[in-house]
């Protein structure tokens, strides 16, 4: 990396040598309340942009002296009007949220990849070095929602990443015995898994062993649920053709390896890490085992797809992917017989098998808090109860919306398992927030919107220090728009609303760009706005 700078002074600039860093001295003579005005270009060139990346810097900061700070200053406001002309969040009736969703709009955007589609957006964005930068689920399920409804071009940058290391998870899949390709659970530049096996030293000396780059294998579906969310929103068949097909049925090709059946003719996921990372090596997580059967399903759906549409594409895939008839029906299989934890009597979905036996610890009573409970309880014992970190069931009702269960149930799912969540995860107000409003439950829907709002601004999770959160951020817009104005592609995919606003919000405006067409929305509180 090479970075240069120019300052331009009013008086001579000399260098002063020192060994730390570059130093530069002048000396100026000011009348009482004299004002003086320095100003300082700077140019940051890697080795990705060019093979002389200290020539680059250079020439750079030389033309941008020429060029003026007045005249870079507004050509720099006039590219950030464009991005908050799409992105932008307009909410009346609430100033505390009105700051908090420009404030985590603008963290998505400023660490958004605008011109490479080759890196991603770590869990802390580039604004700390919490997670030592790595990439997880946090993007897909998290920050691309804001780009794809909002700037299509940076989240298609985003899923390209993905594709360009397919590589690493088809090693992956091979290296634990499966097909296909299964997408680590932290991901850097090489697409290889990155996620360290031991924790940092407990204060008693111990380390604890992560399993979720073994077996938080739910990843690969996060990734082809965005990659769907992407298709259904911008109608780009030429990325699904040429890119998105391909990840979609190859890490389709992984679930059907994965899948393992019983003497009874039933299919089960055992050892599975779902969203709930409290609990480990689980076996038949209910939001594995729902989202891999989405999953195989939305693939034999694409595979029809690309036969009527991209006919060369499909029968490329199939050869490549080794697509055989038999594959496909094992995939039908697996789809008609996978076990979906689910109690009858109670009507409600069971977070995996035998959640129920654990521990029963009253969440709520823990608070005010800061952090999770799980600290509180121990690891050991947090294992052993059913506090769940984050929204997990919820979290599957967020993604698959009226698909998951009837209404009733889903009430009863709500009812369950949000009692019995931490959120120690970041990632899980929001998703509680979203999934709350669509339920018609204000009140949870406002308290958690609000809790979300605030883990940055007011560090009420206590680990800002770490980075921003950056999943928190995407997830803040998707409570607005998905949760609290209730957009969403109707069956003949048209964008539709279904509004449930805060009791004092006035009113909401947003934009999305569908299919190629920026669109403003308008979402207005009936009580609060005169006819």
């Amino acid at each position: 990396m090479a970075i240069a700078s120019r300052l331009s002074s009013p008086q001579p600039v000399e260098p002063v040598a020192n060994a730390d860093s570059p130093t530069l001295r002048t000396h100026v003579v000011l009348p009482k309340d004299g004002v003086v005005t320095f100003e300082k270009l700077t140019s940051i060139y890697t080795s990705r942009d060019t093979q002389d990346p200290l020539a680059a810097a250079r020439a750079k900061a030389k033309t941008a002296q020429t060029t003026g700070y007045d005249a870079l200053y507004g050509a720099h406001i006039a590219q950030w009007a464009t991005h908050w002309q799409a992105s932008d969040v307009q909410i009346e009736g609430d100033e505390e949220a009105q700051i908090a969703i420009r404030f985590t709009q603008y963290h998505v955007l400023i660490a958004a990849p605008q011109h490479d589609d080759d890196v991603s957006i770590g869990a802390k964005t580039l604004s700390g070095l919490g997670y030592k930068g790595h990439v997880f689920w946090d993007t897909e399920l998290f920050i691309l929602s804001p780009l794809i409804y909002s700037q299509p071009h940076i989240a298609k940058n985003l899923l390209m990443y993905r594709y360009k290391r397919l590589a690493g998870a088809r090693r992956k899949a091979h290296a634990n015995g499966y097909e296909g390709a299964m997408f680590p659970w932290e991901s850097t530049d090489t697409g290889e898994e990155t996620t360290p096996q031991w924790s940092d030293p407990q204060p008693d000396g111990t380390r604890i062993r992560i399993w979720t780059g073994d077996n938080e294998q739910h990843i690969s579906t996060d990734i082809a649920y965005a990659i769907f969310q992407y298709w259904h929103w911008t109608d780009d068949d030429a990325f699904m053709r040429d890119y998105g097909a391909e990840i979609v049925l190859d890490t389709a090709v992984f679930w059907g390896s994965r899948a393992e059946r019983t003497p009874d003719g039933r299919y089960v996921l055992t050892n599975q890490i779902g969203p709930d990372e409290y609990h480990e090596n689980i076996d038949n997580s209910v939001f594995v085992n729902r989202m891999a059967v989405w999953h195989l399903t939305e693939a034999l759906g694409l595979l029809s797809w690309l036969t009527a549409n991209a006919p060369a594409d499909a029968a490329r895939l199939t050869e490549q992917l080794q697509l055989t008839p038999e594959r496909l029906d094992r995939w039908r299989d697996i789809i008609a017989k996978m076990v979906i934890p689910f109690d009858d009597k109670k009507q409600i979905h069971v977070q995996f098998d035998g959640f129920f036996d654990l521990e029963y610890v009253p969440v709520p009573r823990y608070e005010p808090r800061v952090g999770g409970v799980w600290p509180m309880l121990g690891h050991h014992r947090a294992l052993r109860s059913q506090v769940i970190k984050q929204a997990d069931v919820v979290m599957m009702m967020a993604l698959l919306g009226d698909q998951t269960a009837p209404r009733e149930v889903m009430l009863n799912n709500w009812k369950t398992y949000y009692p019995r969540c931490d959120h120690g995860s970041s990632l899980s107000p929001s998703t509680h927030a979203w999934v709350a409003a669509r339920l018609g439950q204000d009140e949870d829907a406002y308290h958690m919107f609000h809790h979300a709002a605030m883990i940055d601004l007011q560090d009420n999770k206590g680990n800002v220090r770490d980075g921003i959160h950056g999943a928190a951020c995407g997830g803040l817009w998707q409570a607005i728009v998905f949760g609290f104005c209730g957009l969403r592609l109707d069956a003949d995919g048209q964008p539709h609303l279904n509004p449930r606003l805060p009791a004092h919000w006035k009113r909401v405006t947003f934009h999305t760009n569908y299919r190629g067409e920026l669109r403003r929305f308008v979402v207005e509180n009936p009580v609060l706005v005169a006819p």
